[in-house]
């Protein structure tokens, strides 16, 4: 069977969705906007074709999606509005926001204490995050990465010549799997993910169980964080490789150019929390921690990082007071 895909085709690219998951698409969009534009950095520089960083990305992705409602008669619903972003130190407005380079970690305050403390590391297998358990913020498909054309894109044909009409859209994936004795068999990773911006905002979608108990972890010297977890990850995890990784967020409807890679890509609903992960990859070798959860110890942090509550006041650790710029 042999599949073109044109690139030259009529109608939207958002034809077949389904209305609720259109609904969703332009939620996704609108939150993703207020999240990273948020009038106090001068965006207008970035290039609309340098992807989901440029702010005008994102408004080509409304406006087809606002098209598609147009289309079919449909009338866009009211969008969660956010609060406005509170003003940080220039100390804590990362690298998105053209600052300086750190680590951020949202999770519970005793386990970020003990990374804090302890330098415990804790690195899950990528495969973990499809799970219906995890809220809708942290649930993901890590092995699979994967875009989408519509059926009228595409002309399928048979080794005989003959043609088939798809009946739907077509996914095309690139997975952390490969074949062996006729199966996909996972070729699994291991992660532990962190945002490269301070977003107190983010804590309404990432929360713990209890607010009272939600804090953030901010590494302020990342090249000597690495430096000493580097060494220490290899010894409790031999024969892997380490790699940090800045995620690149991509439109399923409008994909990048690029070869997808499930370790590199990630849907754009997900692009607010700018994630930077931590990689640790056996390659073809045997697994980390026989499948599981990976835990090192590396040593305290205090002296490069802090530890502060979603009220801005620090708990522990290193930096300022606060990381808030009006206290």
């Amino acid at each position: 069977m042999d599949l073109v895909d044109s690139q030259q085709h009529g109608g939207s690219r958002l034809h077949q969705m389904t209305p609720n998951d259109l609904v969703k698409r332009l939620a996704q969009i609108e939150l993703n906007i207020q999240y990273l534009d948020d009038g106090v950095s001068d965006y207008q520089d970035r290039d609309h074709n340098g992807g989901w960083g440029s702010p005008w990305w994102w408004y080509r992705a409304r406006h087809w999606t606002l098209l598609e409602f147009q289309r079919r008669h449909m009338v866009p619903e009211q969008s969660r509005e956010l609060a406005p972003a509170p003003t940080l130190l220039p100390l804590f407005r990362g690298a998105y926001a053209g600052g300086t380079e750190l680590l951020v970690r949202v999770s519970r305050r005793q386990w970020l204490l003990d990374a804090l403390t302890l330098g415990k590391l804790r690195f899950s297998p990528a495969a973990a995050y499809q799970n219906s358990a995890l809220n809708e913020a942290r649930a993901d498909d890590e092995m699979s990465k994967g875009y989408i054309r519509p059926g009228n894109a595409l002309r399928i044909t048979t080794t005989d010549g003959n043609s088939i009409n798809p009946i739907g859209d077509v996914r095309f994936a690139t997975e952390r799997r490969v074949e062996f004795s006729g199966s996909l068999v996972d070729r699994p990773y291991w992660m532990m993910s962190f945002s490269s911006d301070l977003d107190p905002r983010i804590f309404d979608d990432l929360p713990s169980n209890d607010p009272i108990e939600d804090a953030a972890l901010v590494i302020f010297d990342v090249a000597a964080f690495v430096h000493r977890a580097v060494p220490l990850l290899f010894r409790a995890a031999p024969g892997t490789t380490f790699e940090t990784v800045r995620n690149i967020y991509f439109d399923p409807y409008n994909p990048p150019a690029e070869r997808m890679s499930a370790v590199r890509h990630k849907l754009m609903r997900y692009a607010y929390q700018r994630e930077v992960r931590l990689v640790l990859d056996p390659g073809s070798g045997p697994p980390i921690a026989a499948g599981g959860v990976l835990e090192v110890e590396i040593g305290t942090l205090e002296d490069v990082a802090g530890v502060y509550d979603r009220l801005g006041n620090k708990i522990a650790g290193s930096g300022p007071p606060s990381f808030l710029a009006n206290v």
